[in-house]
C-alpha cells in the first residue's frame, strides 16, 4: 500500500496535527457521527496552511478487512478559516 506510506511521511504530526484533530472531533460530535477508530492522515498537501487547505482522511481498506468487499473512505475538510 504503497500510497498510505507516502501519505504518512507527508502527513502533518505533532501539535498542529492534535489541534487538527481535536477539532475535527469536535464538529464530528457536533454532527453526531463516528468515524472509524484508525490514525487518520492530517494532510495540508505541503504547503504549511492547514486551516485553508488541509484535509484530514481517514483510509480504510479492503486489504486491512478481508471480509469487507467493498473499500470505505471518509474525510472531513475543515475551511472555516
Amino acid at each position: 500500500m504503497k500510497e498510505l506510506d507516502h501519505g504518512r511521511e507527508i502527513a502533518l504530526h505533532g501539535p498542529e496535527a492534535a489541534d487538527a484533530l481535536t477539532r475535527m472531533q469536535e464538529q464530528l460530535d457536533r454532527w453526531g457521527m463516528v468515524m472509524p477508530s484508525i490514525e487518520p492522515l492530517v494532510l495540508d498537501f505541503g504547503l504549511g496552511q492547514f486551516d485553508k487547505t488541509g484535509l484530514i482522511e481517514h483510509w480504510i481498506a479492503d486489504n486491512y478487512f478481508q471480509n469487507t468487499e467493498i473499500p470505505i473512505g471518509g474525510n472531513y475538510q475543515d475551511n472555516q478559516a
